[in-house]
């Protein structure tokens, strides 16, 4: 009737590994945020604060930081979010069917954005979303 200790270290081992994926993901995607603000001419370090992040963001969507206050607006920063996505998509030179599956998947395809060889056009036409 021993205390059986293997399961404690598979248990430690197991942590250890999902934790270093997850700090692995969260520099990964860091980096990925830093490259896509640089892109887009403003400075990396912007997308380290997480408030500022979204304004900086939609001003390099849209080129007006203030349409960042629709997303307070509850249910409704859905499809503002949506819209933020898509617009993303098309400032770097995307097509619309990215745009689309960046509404789903925007954390593996913000790696592509950031990584790829897409340049920032920036803001074309005045849109609401």
């Amino acid at each position: 009737m021993g205390i059986n200790y293997g399961f404690d270290i598979a248990a430690g081992a197991l942590f250890s590994f999902f934790f270093a994926l997850v700090i692995l993901l969260f520099v990964l995607f860091t980096a990925a945020d830093w490259r896509l603000f640089s892109k887009a001419g403003e400075d990396g370090w912007q997308s380290l604060i997480p408030i500022w992040r979204i304004i900086v963001l939609y001003k390099i969507v849209y080129g007006n930081p203030w349409k960042s206050l629709l997303m307070l607006i509850p249910l409704l920063n859905i499809v503002f979010y949506a819209g933020l996505m898509m617009r993303l998509a098309m400032v770097f030179g995307k097509s619309r069917s990215f745009g689309i599956l960046m509404i789903f998947f925007s954390a593996i395809l913000t790696l592509v954005l950031a990584f790829s060889d897409c340049k920032y056009l920036g803001p074309d036409e005045e849109s609401f979303i």
